[in-house]
């Protein structure tokens, strides 16, 4: 057959060509397109007899990729050789591109003549070369390790990237070590003290504890903020002990880390240390110390909340009912029917309020009671709720925002306000932006359930809903979102922290187990756009239902997903909104509803 006609058979994707005659194209006068198309296929079914033919190639500027595209899946040992022996016959791109192969195959008969190249005079080199090194691991620590000229300078960045990769493939004990000398290293980028200091906790058990605490008292090398992000990847009782150990020690800055940690750890043995600082102390500790119980959710918390919603601080009294409101389980209903009768009547509307937004049917008798009340504006506030627990509210949905004011949310201070009755965030020139944070719903972690909400965002705006999120520190989340923009680019988009955007305006996405995505048109983007209001307010309803998510923009499904996910499908979380860094912009919220569903249950467009 001849070699064009072969080529012609391979672009046009049959697989019946043998290997010889793969072979036979590559040793003939085939155009560099031809010869390509028999590294793709080689790729998938050579043997050693395609070494010696695919070897010469690494030299071809034109053809060095898929020769090496064609090598690497080979397995037998003359590979090796062939890419060892290419490094003395290549330079620049060709010499990294074999250097990469190298790594990939993980060569250890490769590890002496990679650490020669870690002083070449070409970056690109060095760096591949510790890369590659990183990727065999095991005797390479030591070439990583070995030559002090490679410690400082441009290529730091790459041997510490490569003794990372070393270390995230041994042993414990190993890995402690090759993450104890990369925090001896001097002048280290503060992302790679944050990574080593995280390796040299999490692979050594026993100096785990005094090493994290050593750090939070000190900032010698990392600063506390980041020692305690780290601390809240430990498990253990023993570590939220330690946390609560240093409260009393630690300055305000701190204490408010710690305390945010604490919450975020959901380590119920934490709320006797925390149920004194609420109670007493600087206004900010105080209101921390309220958030982390929220979120320990502890039912031995709730009398302090109770006590606090009448604290003659404002701002503790509103932070105390704001988590009274979010806290999960029918203890919190009592408690605040307990509270209505014979409180204040400022403090019964905002009773009257809580229960409302609860949907707390075990609140009837009392509101009964205070329907007829002498106070206009509190026997008014118990009818309207009557009437709401009676299901004349819209399709059984629940006000999860008062319209008034934060109740029931939090976020980073300064940031988030009730702007003619809408949840609002603005940036300015004056006051940019310049980290995402969240304002967080603190009612609950809802699993199956309905949420509609409308939005109004300025051109230049970037926000978006927070979907069985996980909430971390400095107002931060993880998880899914309900992404929009301004200009409606990114409306009707999921958004995921660590996959992107997982599924598209028209798209149904379907992840399996190991993660592959397939994806079904279920709509014209630019068509389901058209029913996107800039400048106006406009819908969102997300309907959250076992393993599935579905946007729609006012009446209109625009995605859905189906995500089976091994590690990273999330059934229950947080939601909140999110203020995003970029040019001045204006994000507002209202009309924020939510409607739990049980497993059977969701209403039409359903995922």
């Amino acid at each position: 057959m001849k070699p064009l006609c072969l080529a012609i058979l391979l672009l046009a994707g049959a697989a019946f060509a043998g290997e010889d005659q793969l072979l036979t194209v590559l040793s003939a006068d085939a155009s560099p397109q031809e010869k390509s198309a028999a590294c793709r296929e080689l790729a998938r079914i050579g043997t050693r007899q395609a070494v010696p033919v695919l070897a010469p190639l690494l030299a071809d500027e034109k053809l060095s990729h898929m020769a090496r595209f064609a090598l690497e899946p080979i397995a037998d040992p003359a590979v090796d050789e062939a890419l060892r022996a290419a490094l003395g016959k290549v330079k620049g791109q060709l010499l990294v591109g074999v250097i990469n192969s190298l790594g990939v195959r993980k060569d250890p008969a490769a590890i002496d003549l990679l650490a020669g190249f870690l002083t070449n005079t070409d970056p690109a080199v060095a760096q591949a070369a510790a890369r590659a090194l990183g990727c065999i691991g095991g005797a390479a620590v030591q070439a990583l390790k070995g030559n002090p000229t490679t410690q400082t300078g441009p290529n730091l960045l790459a041997v510490c990237d490569g003794l990372l990769r070393c270390a995230e493939a041994a042993p414990a004990a190993d890995a402690a070590a090759i993450y104890d000398h990369l925090r001896t290293l001097p002048n280290l980028p503060l992302h790679l003290r944050v990574a080593a200091l995280r390796g040299s906790i999490r692979s050594n058990v026993t100096q785990r504890l005094p090493l994290l605490l050593e750090t939070i008292r000190t900032e010698a090398s990392v600063p506390a903020a980041d020692a305690i992000r780290i601390s809240m990847e430990l498990p253990g009782a023993e570590v939220t002990q330690a946390l609560v150990g240093e409260l009393a020690a630690a300055n305000p800055p701190k204490q408010l880390l710690l305390l945010q940690a604490l919450g975020c750890r959901g380590d119920a043995t934490a709320v006797p240390a925390l149920l004194p600082l609420a109670k007493s102390g600087s206004i900010d500790l105080r209101i921390a110390a309220l958030h982390s119980l929220v979120q320990l959710a502890a039912p031995s918390s709730l009398p302090v909340l109770a006590s606090l919603v009448s604290d003659p601080e404002p701002a503790i009294a509103r932070e105390a009912l704001a988590g009274m409101i979010g806290f999960p389980g029918q203890e919190a209903d009592a408690a605040l029917v307990a509270l209505l009768d014979g409180a204040a009547p400022n403090i019964r509307l905002a009773l009257i309020s809580a229960v409302g937004q609860r949907r707390c049917a075990s609140a009837v008798p009392a509101l009964l009671k205070s329907s007829a009340d002498a106070d206009t504006e509190v026997a008014n506030a118990s009818r309207k709720v009557l009437r709401e627990l009676a299901g004349t509210a819209e399709a059984d949905f629940t006000p999860i925002f008062n319209g008034k004011d934060l109740s029931g949310w939090i976020g980073k201070p300064g940031w988030w306000t009730v702007e003619d009755g809408a949840l609002t965030s603005e940036s300015t020139p004056e006051k940019p932006c310049k980290e995402c944070n969240y304002l967080i719903w603190r009612g609950d972690h809802p699993a199956d359930f309905e949420l509609l909400a409308d939005f109004k965002l300025s051109r230049s705006a970037n926000s978006g809903i927070q979907l069985r999120s996980a909430e971390l520190l400095e107002w931060d989340t993880f998880g899914y979102q309900a992404d929009m923009t301004g200009d409606g680019a990114l409306v009707g988009f999921v958004y995921h922290h660590q996959r992107g955007l997982i599924a598209g305006r028209g798209e149904k996405a379907i992840f399996a187990a190991d993660g592959k995505k397939t994806v079904e048109r279920i709509g014209d983007p630019a068509d389901l756009l058209k029913h996107f209001k800039p400048d106006d307010w406009n819908t969102y309803h997300v309907i959250c239902r076992g393993h599935g998510i579905s946007l729609s923009v006012n009446g209109v499904l625009m995605c859905q997903i189906t995500d089976h996910h091994a590690t990273q499908a999330a059934t229950r979380g947080i939601i909140a909104l999110q203020m995003h860094p970029g040019p001045p912009m204006k994000i507002q919220f209202k009309n924020i509803r939510i409607k739990p569903l049980k497993p059977d249950e969701a209403s039409p467009g359903k995922p």
